[in-house]
């Protein structure tokens, strides 16, 4: 089993991520959207965005009760160019974030899809 908690690291920071269903609220709140296409440039552009509200997803679940964890200082941007740089780890995680929020692995997805 994976662990909804997941980590990478941005710019010589170790990021925490929480890949639950509460980051949708932030991605509400941001006004973001992570919608299912077939483009690819707009695959990648929804797991980062998705990505940065699991890290702000992180920070305020770890800060609920007492500040145990400091503010995240990085900004889309950063979580962009992380992507960019790091296209192996990017793919793993996006692999994580599908089996962590639909229950399933992305391989039996497509295999219901081909049914």
């Amino acid at each position: 089993m994976i662990s909804p908690e997941q980590y990478i690291e941005i710019r010589g920071e170790r990021v925490g991520l929480l890949l639950t269903p509460s980051l949708y609220a932030i991605l509400h709140r941001k006004g973001w959207e992570v919608k299912t296409t077939t483009d690819i440039a707009e695959i990648q552009s929804a797991y980062i965005k998705l990505f940065y509200a699991a890290a702000l997803n992180y920070v305020e679940v770890h800060n609920y009760e007492e500040k145990t964890v400091p503010e995240l200082e990085l900004k889309l941007l950063d979580f962009e160019i992380w992507a960019a740089l790091n296209g192996k780890e990017f793919g793993e995680m996006i692999l994580k974030a599908i089996e962590l929020l639909t229950g399933k692995p992305l391989k039996d997805i497509v295999e219901e899809k081909k049914k």
